[in-house]
């Protein structure tokens, strides 16, 4: 009777350790496969992330930049004139401001169509941002360049006199006209830009006053 009892006891621990083992096996196989959807999951909101970084990256570029030729817009213009006549007024020194406007581009908007009115507006800026200003490389200098309205730009020179303004307008009048970005709707000539040219202190007292 006894040892009938320990072969009985002793084939139930058996059949309980299998089970355990196959209890295990499973537990194993279930981390395993939790592991592997966690590691899913991870670079899925890490892509995620990702993307939602980016978005905020280009929403706060929109911003304070214009979305056809990348130039800063028309408020945060403002913003960044205000900050140079603010320096200028502690350091004394001279911030022109030059101002181009594209002649009967309205009429060229109209016979063209907006595309190809488009295509001028983001040649024109390409133009403007290659610039050499008082014989500096482009855009190695803190000069602003900004789309303020349809057609219209503005091109902020800190420390830059007023002759040196008229000589970088002069210039670029030339390089619109030479690049013949489109021809008129008026004539045989290309669209020419007109540039008007102010400075600080000599002309204004305030941002305002500058772009007025």
């Amino acid at each position: 009777d006894n040892l009938l009892t320990l072969y009985r006891v002793e084939g139930e621990n058996r059949r309980l350790v299998e089970e355990l083992r196959r209890v295990n096996t499973e537990m194993r196989e279930k981390e395993r496969l939790l592991a592997g959807s966690l590691d899913d999951t991870t670079r899925s909101l890490r892509v995620s992330n990702q993307a939602l970084e980016r978005a905020n990256r280009e929403l706060s570029n929109f911003a304070y930049r214009d979305g056809l030729t990348g130039f800063y817009n028309h408020r945060s213009f403002q913003e960044r004139l205000r900050e140079e006549i603010s320096r200028a007024k502690k350091s004394g020194k001279t911030v022109s401001l030059l101002c181009g406007d594209l002649d009967h581009f309205k009429a060229y908007n109209e016979f063209f169509g907006h595309p190809s009115g488009d295509d001028v507006l983001r040649g024109v800026a390409k133009l403007l941002a290659g610039v050499r200003i008082g014989g500096r490389p482009p855009g190695s200098g803190r000069e602003v360049m900004a789309r303020f309205s349809g057609e219209q730009f503005m091109l902020l020179l800190p420390e830059t006199e007023k002759q040196a303004a008229y000589a970088t307008a002069r210039e670029l009048r030339q390089l619109i006209e030479d690049a013949q970005l489109a021809p008129s709707v008026v004539g045989s000539q290309s669209i020419p830009m007109s540039f008007g040219v102010a400075s600080y202190p000599d002309d204004a007292e305030s941002a305002d006053e500058l772009v007025g």
